[in-house]
């Protein structure tokens, strides 16, 4: 089982974010402010990070940042949790060293979805998903009337 470490101010979204990763295999551990994540990061060393876009100490992009910049935490997975289509907040979250991000609201395809891009690039290690078995992740799109 592998481990994902969710930061978000939100009380309802460390929950929700909690419930989608436990119904997809992880052990999750929860926290809201970016001196947490640290703290954890280096102490569990977890293989994903969900970090939302505002934690109770600082912005998720600056708790991105210093996690990066941290090289006793390694390197796990790190997905941003952007709240709507912020392409400019999304940007800076990569810049700053998240792998990918997703926007609020999302559902469980799309977590999918993302979380299968990053097991494709190896930044998921061990994690079984259809995709993993073929060098490119298969896309498909969707157009909803």
């Amino acid at each position: 089982m592998h481990l994902c470490l969710i930061a978000d101010r939100s009380d309802l979204s460390r929950r929700d974010l909690g419930r989608l990763m436990v119904a997809r295999g992880y052990t999750v551990v929860t926290v809201a402010t970016g001196a947490d994540l640290l703290h954890e990061a280096k102490l569990l060393r977890p293989a994903l990070m969900l970090v939302g876009t505002h934690l109770t100490d600082e912005s998720g992009i600056c708790a991105i940042s210093r996690v990066r910049q941290t090289r006793v935490v390694g390197h796990p997975a790190v997905l941003y949790v952007a709240q709507g289509l912020a392409s400019d907040t999304a940007f800076d979250a990569v810049v700053a060293g998240a792998d990918d991000y997703i926007a609020q609201p999302f559902d469980g395809d799309m977590l999918d979805f993302k979380l299968t891009q990053l097991a494709a690039r190896g930044r998921l290690m061990g994690v079984s998903t259809p995709e993993t078995d073929s060098a490119m992740p298969k896309l498909r799109l969707v157009r909803r009337a």
